[in-house]
């Protein structure tokens, strides 16, 4: 298997992260690839542009944040426009060991979504994302730690392969969602479909884990309270009822030790709030 794979890197307001991803990615032992940016509205002095070093990289300014899945859904068009066969969803504030992609190709398997182990960036051997578990009955998605490769039930939106056939055939990311969520919906509808989720375990890259979200305070806790209750509405007939219950006594859990612990709850609380209002995509104001 030598097909064309389509790397697809989102960059908003890290600019070096994204260029030590790209340097790495070239790197890489198996060369059928192309890099595409899509520069999500970054601030000028964090923007991605042509007039950087960036050959054989295809650059896309999008004159609007749209979003993760937005832009990425971008992206996936370019790549098949670039005759892509395969599309890699990959984090920018990431790097990738120079074998990843050939250990991802090699791995491939009809109507199956390739993952790969990701470990943290920071400390090295350890590993933060080994494969990932649904459960219909809590309603949950949890990475998990495993060793060796396996068929999975959640795939972490860092970083995955998805065969073209598939991404035609029942897209990539809902827009629904803004940031956050859109893999645990995606890997609900992969499951549903028919299609398998397979982790690679000798596939390795690491992660500069909480960069992007660390910067805009309470933007992790609004998007996924609300978010998690889109996708089980979504999934309503996959999910057991009782996940809907072990969603709101754990998030009542989590707001009193937030309270106990001095901490602001309005975030949670606005999450429920605009998810009951019917609010999807960006929150305006944070």
């Amino acid at each position: 298997m030598n097909g064309k794979i389509g790397i697809i890197l989102i960059n908003y307001n890290g600019r070096r992260d994204t260029l030590e991803c790209i340097k790495s990615i070239k790197k890489s032992t198996y060369s059928n690839y192309v890099i595409i940016v899509v520069d999500n509205h970054s601030n000028l002095e964090e923007r991605i542009s042509d007039c950087e070093n960036l050959e054989g990289v295809v650059v896309r300014i999008l004159g609007e944040n749209i979003g993760f899945g937005a832009a990425n859904n971008v992206g996936a068009e370019i790549a098949l426009k670039e005759k892509a066969e395969f599309l890699l969803c990959l984090n920018n504030d990431t790097v990738v060991s120079p074998d990843f992609l050939e250990r991802m190709i090699s791995a491939y398997e009809k109507n199956t979504v390739l993952t790969c182990r990701i470990n943290d960036y920071s400390s090295r051997d350890k590993i933060w994302y080994g494969g990932g578990k649904t459960s219909k009955v809590f309603g949950t998605f949890r990475h998990q730690k495993f060793s060796m490769s396996r068929y999975v039930s959640f795939v972490c939106g860092c970083c995955f392969l998805m065969p073209a056939d598939i991404y035609r055939k029942i897209g990539l990311f809902s827009e629904q969602f803004f940031m956050y969520c859109e893999d645990s919906d995606l890997s609900v509808r992969l499951l549903k479909n028919g299609y398998r989720i397979k982790y690679v375990s000798d596939a390795v890259i690491w992660h500069k884990i909480g960069r992007s979200a660390d910067r805009i305070k309470g933007l992790k806790l609004y998007y996924t309270t609300r978010n998690r209750l889109i996708v089980l509405r979504n999934w309503k007939d996959y999910f057991c009822p009782l996940s809907w219950m072990y969603f709101y006594v754990t998030r009542f859990l989590v707001v009193l030790f937030l309270l106990i612990t001095g901490r602001e709850t309005g975030d949670i609380r606005q999450g429920i709030m605009d998810y009951q209002r019917g609010i999807e995509g960006k929150r305006e104001k944070l």
